[in-house]
């Protein structure tokens, strides 16, 4: 009998680490890198359409580092090193936002799933950026 509460002890502490370790990867104690996974392409007065990053020169991975306060856009040209001009965080998401090139950006990270969402917008156009982030 106390070995099989033992086992049900220790299995539902064993099942409970992932979801402790991924609530703590994405607060800004450490880098982590952002996947890009789907781009919408909006303009002012065509609407939106969904494009490959390529095509749009939307980075395929965004490099985060809190500490450093940068945001690396890596796409198939040049890395493009971004300052996150500030970041909070509040329960379980991460919002960081900065300035580049005349458009403004906004990246926000759920922080225990990883999921993340992007938006760049300048002047009569923007773009929405979905992807998943993970520690390198």
């Amino acid at each position: 009998m106390i070995i099989k509460r033992l086992i049900l002890v220790f299995g539902a502490a064993a099942l409970s680490l992932p979801l402790l370790a991924a609530a703590e990867k994405f607060d800004g104690s450490q880098p982590f890198i952002c996947a890009v996974t789907e781009v919408l392409e909006c303009y002012e007065k065509e609407g939106c359409s969904h494009e490959t990053t390529r095509a749009t020169r939307a980075p395929e991975f965004l490099r985060v580092d809190l500490k450093k306060k940068s945001l690396v856009a890596q796409t198939d040209h040049e890395p493009r090193d971004s300052e996150i001009l500030h970041s909070s965080q509040k329960d379980n998401v991460l919002v960081m936002h900065g300035f580049e090139d005349l458009r403004g950006w906004v990246v926000t990270v759920v922080t225990d799933t990883g999921e993340m969402s992007a938006t760049v917008a300048g002047e009569e156009i923007a773009f929405v950026l979905f992807g998943n982030c993970t520690i390198p």
